[in-house]
C-alpha cells in the first residue's frame, strides 16, 4: 500500500556515467523526460574537461531540464581540492551555458534556491554517505520539489499548442517486455490525453512508416493495476488478441490516439547550433547520430541553409554555427514542428528543433 498512501512519490533514473554510453543517457533522457536532474560530482576526483560532466549539463541545457548539483565525497577532500572542483564546475561549465552557481549551506539556502527557480540558478549540495552530513538538507529540497507541468514538457517535445493537448494521446515506447501468457507489453510515459480499457491505438511508425492498429487490454502502473492513465503516468499495456506481426516494436516508436496526425517522415528540415567546445566539423553528406525526439537516428545531411558562422569556409559547420539543416532520416520517426532534436558526430555536439517534417 506505500504507493497508494504515499502524499509523493519520486522516481529516481539512474544513468549512466561514462562517456562510452552517453547515448544511452541521452535515450533515457529523451524517453522518460525527467522533472528534473540530479548532478553527482566527486568533490575529491575533481571534474576534467574531458569527463562526463559537461555532457550532462550539455544534455539538461538542450532539453530544458531544471538540475542541481550534489557534491559527494566530502569527507575524504581537503578544503583546496573541494575549492578547486568547485572553481572548475562554476567557470568552465556552469558559466559556459549560462548558468550561476547557488551554494546550500543550511535549511534558509534551500528556500531561497526554491523560490529564485532553477531556470539559470543551479543548487550546489555537499553531502558525505559516511557521516550522513548534508542530507537533511537533500531530503528536504526533494520534499518541497513539485512535477513540472507536463503539458508544457510535451509542447517543448512536439510543438503542438497547449489548448489542444487534451485532444491527443501519445505515449512513446521506452521499453518493451514480452510476457509468458501475456504477450508483448510495452511500457511509457502518457505524454498527453489518457489511454483507458478498449480504447483503439496505433503503434508506429515500422519500416515503411505506417501505423498498425492495437487494443487495449490492461494497464499497471507501480505494480497497480489502472483503468485509465494520465498525463504524467508511466504506465505498461498489453494488449487484446494477436498482436500485429507487421510490426516489430522498437524503443522510441509512439502509441497514439485515433484523432492525432498519424505523421511519418524520414526526411526533414531541422534548425540546430553547434555547442561550444565541439572541436569537429561538419559538412554536407556527414552522417551524425542522435535522437529526434526519442527515437533514435542517423542524420544523413544533405543540404545547408541559412549557415550563421564567424568561419571564412562555406557550408562547413563549427562550434557556435546555426543553421538549418535538410536531412535523411535512417528511419521513419514521428515528430511534428517543435520537435527537440539531438545529434553527436565524434567529439561535435549540436541540438536544435525540427522546422518541417517531408511527407514521404
Amino acid at each position: 500500500n506505500i504507493t497508494s498512501d504515499a502524499v509523493k512519490i519520486i522516481t529516481f533514473i539512474d544513468l549512466c556515467g561514462q562517456r562510452n554510453y552517453i547515448s544511452t543517457t541521452t535515450a533515457a533522457m529523451t524517453s522518460t523526460l525527467p522533472d528534473y536532474g540530479m548532478l553527482a560530482v566527486n568533490s575529491n576526483s575533481g571534474i576534467s574537461l574531458s569527463d562526463t560532466t559537461k555532457d550532462h549539463v550539455e544534455l539538461f541545457h538542450a532539453y530544458s531540464i531544471p538540475f542541481f548539483v550534489v557534491m559527494t565525497v566530502i569527507d575524504l577532500t581537503t578544503p583546496e581540492r573541494f575549492k578547486e572542483t568547485l572553481t572548475v564546475l562554476k567557470r568552465d561549465i556552469l558559466k559556459v551555458y549560462g548558468y550561476s552557481a547557488f551554494p546550500i549551506r543550511n535549511i534558509n539556502d534551500v528556500d531561497s534556491a526554491l523560490i529564485a527557480g532553477m531556470e539559470k540558478f543551479v543548487p550546489i549540495f555537499q553531502i558525505s554517505n559516511v557521516t550522513g552530513r548534508g542530507h537533511d538538507l537533500l531530503k528536504y529540497f526533494l520534499s518541497k520539489l513539485n512535477s513540472r507541468e507536463q503539458t508544457e514538457k510535451f509542447c517543448l517535445d512536439t510543438g503542438i499548442e497547449v489548448e489542444q493537448l487534451g485532444k491527443y494521446t501519445c505515449i512513446p515506447i521506452s521499453h518493451i517486455y514480452r510476457v509468458n501468457g501475456v504477450g508483448i507489453v510495452l511500457s511509457g510515459i502518457v505524454h498527453s490525453g489518457r489511454v483507458h480499457i478498449n480504447d483503439v491505438l496505433y503503434l508506429g511508425p515500422d519500416g515503411n512508416g505506417e501505423y498498425h492498429k492495437v487494443r487495449v487490454k490492461s494497464i499497471q502502473m507501480n505494480f497497480e493495476s489502472l483503468k485509465e492513465g494520465r498525463v504524467n503516468d508511466h504506465i505498461a499495456i498489453s494488449f487484446k488478441g494477436k498482436f500485429p506481426e507487421e510490426i516489430t516494436p522498437q524503443k522510441g516508436m509512439v502509441l497514439i490516439g485515433e484523432n492525432i496526425p498519424k505523421v511519418s517522415s524520414n526526411t526533414c528540415m531541422i534548425q540546430v547550433k553547434i555547442n561550444l567546445g565541439s572541436n569537429a566539423r561538419l559538412n554536407v553528406g556527414a552522417c551524425p547520430s542522435g535522437f529526434i525526439g526519442s527515437r533514435r537516428v542517423c542524420f544523413k545531411i544533405k543540404e545547408i541553409h541559412e549557415h550563421i558562422t564567424k568561419f571564412p569556409e562555406g557550408n562547413i559547420l563549427h562550434q557556435g554555427d546555426e543553421a538549418k539543416l535538410l536531412c535523411q532520416l535512417t528511419r521513419y520517426v514521428f515528430a511534428v514542428p517543435g520537435t527537440r532534436v539531438i545529434f553527436h558526430e565524434g567529439e561535435m555536439r549540436g541540438d536544435g528543433k525540427v522546422v518541417n517534417m517531408i511527407s514521404k
